[in-house]
């Protein structure tokens, strides 16, 4: 398979997602979350945790690390950084980053 590079959507920057509503757009149905929480949420629902992400850290900073390709699969890695400002699941703010 040929290598391929992909820019990201215009609504998505190193702040992360500017439009909520592209996560209908962007997030498969078949996406299945991976963090505490979830509650079996799949899809795009599954990934609005970065709502309240987004308002605990609002100086996130995203990296993406790896992107991986194989047929139909896409793996990311990726990690976050940001100055934890708001209460984040049931944890108050500590303005440390």
């Amino acid at each position: 398979m040929g290598e391929q590079h992909h820019r990201p959507h215009p609504g998505v920057g190193d702040d992360g997602l500017h439009d909520v509503g592209l996560l209908e757009q962007l997030v498969s149905p078949d996406y299945l979350p991976d963090y505490v929480g979830a509650r079996g949420a799949r899809g795009p629902d599954g990934f609005k945790f970065i709502l309240g992400l987004r308002a605990a850290f609002p100086d996130i900073h995203y990296t993406l690390d790896d992107i991986l390709a194989a047929g139909d699969r896409v793996a990311v890695r990726w990690h976050w950084t940001g100055t934890h400002q708001g209460e984040f699941r049931g944890i108050s703010a500590s303005q440390k980053p």
